[in-house]
């Protein structure tokens, strides 16, 4: 098989395991809307129930965040191994980069190691023309 080719079905599950991080993000903050609003029309507010709650939605986000990261290191391996470059993966990995520096304090380290590496090899994207 073709190393590009290769390179751009690692590209694709990368982006696919990244987009687990908004969708936990946004469950979390839907499974709190849910629950708080259940809470403030009983007005129980029975801390057994908002406690199952909470770590029912924290699950969530625990496990978009465990494959965030492999999403990001296969993105990375797309680059660097295979030099699949085209334009849309320099603009996902650097939007993605940028909203892991907000994610202190691994998210920050490896947000910071993915953005050097694509600042740094910013000029070699846009060279793949028709991957099949």
């Amino acid at each position: 098989m073709n190393e590009k080719i290769v390179g751009k079905y690692v590209a694709v599950f990368g982006v696919v395991f990244l987009l687990a991080l908004p969708w936990g993000v946004t469950n979390t903050f839907y499974v709190f809307y849910i629950l708080f609003h259940e809470a403030s029309l009983t007005g129980t507010g029975d801390p057994k129930l908002v406690a199952g709650g909470l770590s029912s939605a924290l699950i969530t986000t625990v496990l978009s965040l465990v494959l965030c990261v492999p999403g990001l290191l296969l993105l990375l391996i797309s680059i660097t191994v295979f030099r699949y470059r085209p334009n849309w993966l320099y603009w996902v990995t650097l939007i993605s980069s940028l909203l892991l520096l907000l994610m202190i304090p691994i998210g920050s380290i490896l947000g910071l190691v993915v953005l050097i590496t694509v600042v740094l090899k910013r000029k070699s994207f846009g060279s793949v023309v028709n991957v099949q």
